[in-house]
């Protein structure tokens, strides 16, 4: 005697590829978004700020006053539509450079026209990259999962 059991799995795969693509529908956006975020408030504590206003000039052009934080007032988190996919989604950090057109001096340092150093860099873009890319990768594939359960749960 033989007993014969078949498991027809087309129906399965067919489910699982339309949750899929559901999944990273709505996913991926808030995923990358709750990156992005983390970097964001990371750039909190690292953005330098003087205790005072300054004037700002590049060669002898027209100077301009900036009040004190004005660097930390100009960061932002903005979406690259440019850059972005349907699968990939990417969020800028950064700041806004006619707010601050002197945070990447601030970021790079500067040096005199003899070769010195003027100003010494200050990478906080960098430190923060380096401090927050754990928790960023974390932040974003914990917010992934929560989306993805919910397409699983029929939500």
């Amino acid at each position: 005697m033989k007993t014969e059991i078949r498991f027809d799995t087309d129906d399965l795969v067919k489910e699982l590829e339309k949750a899929g693509d559901e999944i990273v529908k709505r996913a991926a956006p808030t995923a990358a978004l709750y990156g992005a975020k983390v970097f964001y408030k990371g750039l909190e504590t690292e953005v330098p700020r003087s205790v005072k206003g300054h004037w700002f000039s590049v060669k002898k052009s027209d100077k301009y006053w900036f009040d004190a934080g004005s660097l930390l007032k100009a960061m932002y988190v903005g979406y690259d539509k440019h850059a972005s996919t349907d699968t990939l989604k990417v969020y800028k950090v950064g700041w806004v450079h006619k707010d601050a057109p002197y945070g990447y001096m601030v970021a790079r340092g500067t040096k005199l026209e003899t070769g010195g150093v003027k100003t010494p860099a200050n990478p906080f873009m960098r430190r923060t990259f380096q401090k927050a890319s754990a928790e960023a990768v974390q932040a974003s594939a914990d917010r992934f999962f929560v989306i993805a359960k919910e397409v699983l749960d029929g939500r």
